[in-house]
């Protein structure tokens, strides 16, 4: 998860709950456990589309998609 970019406090926080418990956060609180830009949608836009940029690319649903997760 570290390596996905997840910060220490939410793996301790997952480890503090057993197996067969599950804990939800809130959207407000779960954007701010990660960084505004991750770099696995970069990587992922650039593999789709290529150096032209996502909206000659992606479909207007993929493309709405990922605007919607890059602004969170």
């Amino acid at each position: 998860m570290l390596e996905m970019g997840a910060p220490q406090s939410l793996v301790d926080r997952m480890f503090v709950k057993a197996s067969n418990e599950i804990e939800l956060i809130a959207a407000d609180e779960f954007r701010t456990l990660y960084k505004e830009e991750e770099s696995f949608l970069q990587e992922w836009l650039i593999a789709k589309c290529g150096p032209t940029g996502a909206q000659y690319a992606l479909s207007p649903t993929e493309y709405a998609e990922f605007r919607k997760i890059e602004t969170w």
